[in-house]
């Protein structure tokens, strides 16, 4: 006899396989459209390094397919990598700066577009910089301290040049696979996988919709807020007006005694004067 608990554990293992099956035709045929869409594309088509460790002045252009480097110990694999790594955010250190030399700079210039280029748009909508074509990254450190970087001329900061980093660049290095081992990519691969691009770039508009709604929502509140300090403050204002009771004209012969009371001491000492001349000088009348 089957019980009321294996009828309701019966009914849940079917569900769970209904909606597994169901996760599974939509992920196969978001796949699949995903496989007939233009991919995105990030190249990083020129690097420029200046006064940066050992290197005195360095550029290099990138063309499509594979490109390597090589050469034997000491040559500048691994400074070049560093200074890509310093134009994709990492720390930057005046011991850095080559010695002789008052400022370092690195810039990168890469070409985007489709999906890595709405997803770096996300970012650099925030600076009013658009994202699709070539981008051009300069950062610039100087013995004083001073760290500045650039896009596309515009100032920005070090924290979301290293969230464009990630979009731009995948640095492999010994014994670790950066981008899988960095939790926030974790959401970005499910998604991928599942080719939900169309849902994402939905979503990232209905996001900067709801930021701008936000934003007027605050100030209007900060408006009404400062439109009832206003009035509670003409209320006691109102107040004090009201507990004075003044009379028609009085303020207008208030500010006549305030005037000769200003004028007080010229006329003590004009009459000081009269006086002396009247009665207590020689030649008095």
């Amino acid at each position: 006899m089957t019980t009321a608990r294996e009828k309701k554990l019966r009914c849940v293992g079917q569900n769970a396989k209904h909606m597994f099956r169901h996760i599974d035709e939509r992920s196969r045929e978001n796949r699949w459209k995903r496989g007939n869409r233009t991919p995105g594309d990030t190249m990083l088509q020129h690097l420029q390094i200046r006064n940066f460790a050992l290197i005195e002045a360095l550029e290099l252009t990138f063309g499509a397919g594979l490109t390597t480097i090589t050469g034997e110990t000491g040559a500048g694999k691994s400074i070049t990598f560093d200074a890509l790594g310093l134009l994709l955010g990492d720390r930057a250190t005046t011991d850095l700066i080559r010695t002789g030399a008052e400022e370092a700079s690195v810039q990168g210039v890469f070409e985007v577009s489709g999906r890595t280029a709405e997803q770096l748009q996300g970012i650099l909508g925030e600076v009013g910089v658009p994202a699709e074509g070539e981008l051009v990254i300069r950062r610039t450190i100087n013995r004083k301290g001073a760290n500045r970087v650039f896009v596309n001329d515009t100032a920005v900061t070090v924290g979301l040049l290293s969230r464009m980093a990630d979009l731009l660049v995948e640095r492999i290095g010994q014994h670790a696979q950066l981008s899988l081992i960095r939790p926030g990519s974790h959401r970005e691969l499910v998604d991928a996988f599942g080719g939900y691009r169309d849902e994402l770039r939905t979503m990232r508009e209905l996001h900067g919709r709801w930021k701008q709604a936000r934003a007027v929502v605050l100030e209007l509140n900060s408006m009404s807020a400062a439109r009832s300090e206003r009035i509670e403050f003409l209320k006691f204002q109102l107040r004090e007006l009201d507990a004075l009771a003044l009379r028609p004209g009085e303020y207008e012969e208030l500010e006549r005694r305030v005037s000769r009371m200003k004028n007080l001491e010229k006329l003590r000492s004009s009459a000081g004067q009269a006086s002396r001349l009247l009665y207590d000088d020689d030649r008095s009348a």
